[in-house]
């Protein structure tokens, strides 16, 4: 199963959100077994001056419900956007 999550930011953020979404996906791996998380961005800043980010996890589905807790967690209590857009998909 896939997971797609992304969002957006000002200029200003960047450093935080950088390290928090980091520290994110690399606890998002620890903790859901044989989860593989990557994290992207856009190469352009938005007509708006937003960044747009994408962390991307790929996983058991027997583990779907642990990444959602997990994620949701874990994101209260970071200092990530908290308008996120996640989309879920499984193989073809």
């Amino acid at each position: 199963m896939h997971l797609f999550v992304y969002y957006k930011f000002k200029p200003d953020d960047y450093p935080n959100v950088a390290r928090d979404a980091r520290a994110l996906v690399t606890e998002i791996e620890q903790s859901v077994p044989g989860t593989r998380a990557r994290l992207l961005k856009r190469p352009e800043v938005s007509s708006a001056g937003e960044h747009t980010w994408m962390e991307t996890y790929e996983f058991d589905a027997k583990h779907q419900s642990l990444i959602q807790a997990t994620l949701a967690e874990l994101v209260t209590s970071s200092g990530l956007p908290v308008q996120r857009h996640l989309e879920w998909f499984v193989e073809v």
